[in-house]
């Protein structure tokens, strides 16, 4: 009786060998630490297994075991995964995922696909035959070690940045720009404002080569994105995450500012903003003249954002479009391009054209009269001006009453009030039209107000009062680029 059950035993533990087998000198590695196994790694069908305690813990989840149901419960962020002992599936967030091997219980230890959870958790896996050594590399741990560029190596990035040079119907140059080559077969994002108008479009890589653009594959005029397709398949960038950018971060910018193919400028992150609803990214990399749609690196030379504005007189408020924000168009591209003539026919108007200053005045006065915000409001009267500069100059008053609310209100709030309304213009007048907006204080005061400039301040008619005259803020046309900036 004894040997029919050392038999049995005997038979049981080949059995048991057949299916799984001790992976005896594998080491595992999390983050370059090795992982401390009370049981060594099995092998089974070309899935390892490990104990799960130790391997959750290490990629940074919560693990439970509900005995009731038999099963692993692991919970990282808002990832949840379980796995039922003995069955081939996973569930993962609800959503049920197929496995080559179940999960399993040996020598009272419970052993998970090792491969299978590091991966559901951010992790990459990587197998070195020759000195059976799994290293895994959390997604946490990718972001901390990524290497920082020198600026020498920073400025290289430059072969993934372009000219756009635009042409209208009779091929006469119209305006240069920027534009990055951000995927496969020619796929180039720029700001949707370079191309309104083009009949054409040519862009200009760092090797001096001109390529044809085929049409538009999408686009947002509202965020002021466009994506091209052109005819070459060009290097790529490599998309970055701009929900990791902070104030402070290292930057540079790469652009073509007045023609000037792929200059490099450096700066920081000095804001992350909104203006009119929409993020951006304030830096202090200098954005000039022709550098819409140009590029925004960190120092890891990935691209966090298409450089779309700047704000003149020094003061350093350079804006681009966070890099999620063209995300999504990447991933929804028109099968066939769509042409510019197409897009934008010769004499079609998107819009119901302004073509007089006093149309415009009567606009103004009927669409942006008064800013609202929870806490306050800001009226403007707006006025011809009588400077002949420009195609279209308003002078635009603000309501005396309002003017303390004016100081109160936040530099980001007014550089957004001013912006929103030069943005309109510029949607609604010939885009031929040049113009510019002044925004004033005018009031007049019973007593010398000293706190303003002296050039400021006349005596008014009568000797009884003064005037005070003074400009808040003030945007304008200048090439292909709008700018505004607000005074203090």
């Amino acid at each position: 009786m004894k040997r029919l059950v050392l038999a049995i035993i005997f038979c049981c533990l080949l059995l048991n060998s057949a299916e799984v087998a001790l992976a005896t000198g594998v080491s595992v590695y999390v983050d370059g630490v090795r992982l401390n196994l009370p049981l060594e790694p099995v092998i089974e069908s070309g899935t390892t297994l490990v104990p799960m305690r130790p391997i959750f813990e290490a990629l940074g989840a919560e693990v439970s075991w509900d005995s009731l149901n038999n099963e692993v419960k692991a919970i990282k962020g808002n990832t949840t995964i379980i796995l039922p002992v003995g069955k081939k599936v996973a569930i993962i967030n609800g959503y049920i995922h197929n496995l080559t091997v179940p999960s399993k219980i040996v020598n009272h230890y419970t052993l998970v696909p090792l491969r299978f959870i590091s991966e559901a958790f951010g992790g990459e896996v990587d197998w070195d035959e020759a000195s059976k050594v799994i290293t895994i590399n959390t997604e946490a741990n990718r972001k901390e070690s990524k290497s920082l560029l020198s600026l020498t190596d920073l400025a290289k990035k430059a072969q993934y940045v372009v000219m756009i040079m635009t042409y209208d119907s009779k091929e006469i140059l119209t305006a240069t720009a920027s534009g990055v080559i951000i995927g496969p077969n020619g796929l180039v994002v720029t700001n949707y404002h370079v191309l309104e108008g083009a009949n054409k479009a040519v862009v200009v890589n760092d090797k001096e080569e001109f390529f044809p653009v085929e049409g538009v594959l999408a686009y947002d005029g509202e965020r002021d994105l466009a994506l091209l397709k052109v005819q070459a398949d060009l290097p790529y960038v490599t998309l970055g995450d701009s929900e990791d950018v902070q104030i402070g971060d290292e930057v540079i910018s790469i652009g073509s500012p007045l023609g000037l193919k792929n200059t490099v400028a450096n700066g920081v992150v000095s804001n992350l903003i909104e203006m009119e609803k929409q993020p951006f990214i304030q830096t202090t990399a200098p954005i000039s003249e022709g550098s819409s749609g140009g590029a925004l690196f960190n120092t890891q030379g990935e691209l966090i954002g298409i450089t779309t504005a700047f704000v003149s007189l020094g003061q350093g408020i350079n804006l681009a479009i966070p890099v999620n924000d063209l995300k999504p168009l990447a991933n929804n591209l028109a099968d066939v391009p769509i042409g510019l003539e197409e897009m934008f026919p010769v004499g079609f108007p998107f819009y119901d054209v302004i073509t007089d200053v006093n149309d415009l005045v009567s606009y103004l006065n009927d669409n942006h009269s008064e800013w609202n915000s929870d806490k306050t409001s800001i009226r403007f009267t707006y006025l011809a001006a009588e400077n002949n500069l420009y195609d279209f100059e308003v002078d635009a008053i603000i309501n005396p009453y309002d003017y303390g609310n004016w100081l109160e209100t936040d530099n980001d709030d007014r550089l957004a009030i001013v912006g929103q309304i030069l943005k309109d213009i510029d949607a609604n007048v010939d885009l031929s039209k040049s113009f510019k907006v002044v925004f004033f204080y005018q009031d007049y005061w019973p007593f010398y107000p000293s706190s303003f400039a002296e050039h400021e301040v006349s005596l008014a008619p009568g000797g009884e009062s003064w005037l005070v005259t003074h400009i808040l803020a003030q945007g304008y046309t200048s090439g292909d680029e709008m700018k505004w900036e607000v005074f203090y």
